[in-house]
């Protein structure tokens, strides 16, 4: 058995990947395998993975049709043959060549489910890193080296920089949802939440590249991102996360850009449907217990923009019943306290 696998889906990235094979390949880690699945590219980044391939036997290329990035990462899971499992984007790269040792030999010696370490950004642009956040970004990074319970950290974001035991993830059907946006926080959250802990390294273990690329987003994106929020509303809401809870809403209020450039009411009732269920996962409840300050004017407005059209009467009318229904179920009770967030946003669209 290998002692971690490596799995970067790829599509399309043949400006980058050399740079993020390298440092892969790089790694001082003994027995450890790279599995890369090649989504249906259409540049020369197919013919890169193989050439790689060719010098490097402990490199695995799958080649499929374009599926997207969950199909991409659930069949490298399919494939490994190892203790440990990470994931690489194609454009991202490890900041030295002990990376995967340092994680694994902290993952065994804990006897850990799951061990990671800290988060940097790296700017294409202007080069520079970053490797400080605060806020809602402040758990990107670790201030120590301990063993950390998931009921304290609660967080979403982050995945590339943990390493995940192959045998938690089979035990408890784990894979990444068919969504082509926020498909890795359903996916972190979940695991996180069948280890219970995890082993969390201070030093930097990632470099996430960004200003290379930006999201056009569509209705099927706009459709995967409420789906995905959606998944982490519902089970924080299940397992009583609260900060979880309100890191989620806060994404919400983050994709303003999606919500006005695809207006609501003009996409598929199986969109709008799942628009109006993500609104009745938020709990007010739990945003009140959480320790961050979500800002709620922010996030009506946020939802809003995606409704700001007369012809949405009918679905929020749809809406308010199912809100009624969720209002006297006892699955949304907690005590006399009731989610109300969503009657809220009712009357502010109704104005």
């Amino acid at each position: 058995m290998k002692t971690v696998s490596v799995i970067i889906p790829v599509y399309n990235m043949e400006n980058y990947l050399e740079e993020c094979l390298n440092s892969v390949i790089s790694q001082t880690l003994n027995d450890f395998e790279i599995i890369c699945i090649n989504d249906g590219s259409t540049d020369s980044s197919l013919r890169i993975l193989q050439k790689y391939a060719e010098n490097n036997e402990y490199i695995t290329v799958i080649n499929q049709t374009n599926q997207g990035v969950s199909a991409a990462r659930n069949a490298g899971l399919l494939s490994a043959k190892s203790d440990y499992v990470c994931f690489m984007d194609p454009d991202d790269f490890y900041p030295d060549e002990d990376v995967l040792k340092d994680l694994y030999n902290a993952a065994k010696a804990h006897n850990a489910l799951i061990c990671g370490g800290s988060f940097s950004r790296y700017n294409d642009k202007t080069k520079e890193k970053t490797v400080q956040f605060d806020g809602f970004y402040q758990k990107y990074t670790f201030s120590e080296d301990d063993l950390v319970s998931y009921e304290n950290y609660q967080y979403d974001y982050g995945y590339h920089r943990f390493l995940y035991s192959l045998h938690l993830l089979k035990r408890e059907n784990i894979e990444f949802p068919p969504y082509k946006r926020f498909q890795d926080p359903p996916f972190f959250v979940r695991a996180m939440i069948a280890a219970k802990e995890f082993y969390a390294l201070r030093r930097v273990v990632y470099c996430y590249r960004i200003g290379h690329q930006s999201v056009k987003w569509n209705e099927e994106k706009l459709a995967a991102f409420i789906n995905g929020v959606s998944d982490n509303l519902k089970i924080s809401s299940e397992k009583h996360l609260n900060d979880l809870h309100a890191v989620t809403v806060q994404r919400i209020i983050e994709q303003k850009r999606a919500f006005e450039a695809n207006q609501i009411v003009e996409l598929s009732d199986e969109v709008k449907s799942s628009f109006f269920k993500m609104l009745l996962y938020i709990r007010m409840d739990m945003l009140k217990s959480s320790t961050y300050n979500i800002d709620m004017n922010q996030l009506l407005k946020v939802l809003k923009v995606g409704v700001k059209s007369d012809t949405y009467k009918n679905e929020l009318e749809d809406w308010k019943y199912q809100y009624c229904c969720v209002k006297n179920s006892k699955t949304f009770r907690v005590g006399e306290a009731v989610l109300y967030i969503p009657k809220k946003i009712y009357y502010f669209f109704k104005r």
